[in-house]
């Protein structure tokens, strides 16, 4: 749009500002015909410049290094270009025209306007060309951002121990001879913990009541293990955060690390406290 706007209307104005054309000489058709050739320059140096900035940019990759050496590139190329070409064309137009007045002085002039504008608009091109960048830039980080937070997620899913659940069926075995009573729930329980994996890993967030319920099963079968070494409280003083949403899975890795990073010792135990039961708290 801007293009097919300001091609004809430097066109139309230049050589009326810098007096390059009599009107009065010229007839409707002759008129008509100036301004057509006076347009065609304004494309040929509009579109040459614009040529000349990608060439530039295609040769000179952006970076803070070579910003400079683009800008002068660039300015250069478009005063030789804009200038070689408004020059040739309009001396050739002025050689052919109707114009009475001696000497090159209104061809001068609108080579100087035409190299003035050329370089104006090839600033504006400049400015947009960095947004553009700038605008792709951030839409990539932003890519990479939900990529990496997409992969984080999937490690969060995937990162149930691959040892719990050898751990478990040892337990299980064990519970079946000794207890099974205590077995079949301990098996029951281990199904809805591994039903509520398979049936979330492609799910971005749920429901916090959710994550809670499956934390709770999931710590039953760490409390068959480790008995009265481990104790866990879960406390939402706010009903309505139950709909608060969280990724699956997250607050295992909460459990997890209370039990990896703590102790299990009768050394460390007090009468007053015990370091050697991690406590976990939501």
């Amino acid at each position: 749009m801007v293009k097919l706007i300001g091609i004809p209307a430097l066109g139309l104005l230049i050589p009326n500002l810098t007096g390059l054309i009599s009107n009065r000489l010229y007839t409707a058709t002759e008129l008509i015909a100036c301004y057509l050739f006076f347009i065609t320059v304004a494309f040929l140096v509009w579109e040459g410049n614009v040529r000349l900035m990608y060439f530039i940019r295609a040769r000179y990759p952006w970076s803070k290094k070579t910003y400079y050496k683009i800008i002068v590139s660039l300015f250069f190329a478009n005063i030789v270009y804009s200038g070689l070409v408004s020059a040739v064309l309009l001396n050739l137009w002025h050689y052919c025209s109707h114009e009475i007045r001696p000497g090159n002085e209104s061809v001068l002039k609108s080579v100087l306007v035409i190299i003035i504008a050329a370089c104006f608009i090839t600033n504006i091109y400049e400015i947009l060309f960095l947004n553009r960048e700038k605008e792709d830039t951030e839409t990539r980080v932003e890519q990479l951002n939900v990529a990496k937070a997409q992969a984080e997620l999937e490690a969060l899913k995937n990162q149930i121990d691959p040892h719990f659940i050898f751990n478990s069926l040892n337990t299980l075995s064990f519970l079946i001879t000794r207890d099974p009573k205590s077995a079949r729930l301990y098996n029951d329980t281990l199904a809805r913990v591994y039903r509520y994996i398979l049936s979330n890993k492609e799910r971005d967030l749920v429901l916090l009541r959710e994550e809670t319920e499956f934390i709770s099963n999931y710590f039953y079968l760490l409390k068959i293990r480790f008995a009265d070494a481990i104790s866990m409280t879960i406390e939402i003083n706010d009903l309505s955060a139950e709909n608060y949403l969280i990724p699956p899975i997250s607050m295992q890795a909460l459990v997890e690390n209370a039990i990896k990073h703590n102790e299990f010792s009768e050394k460390n135990r007090s009468p007053s406290t015990s370091p050697s039961t991690p406590t976990t708290s939501s």
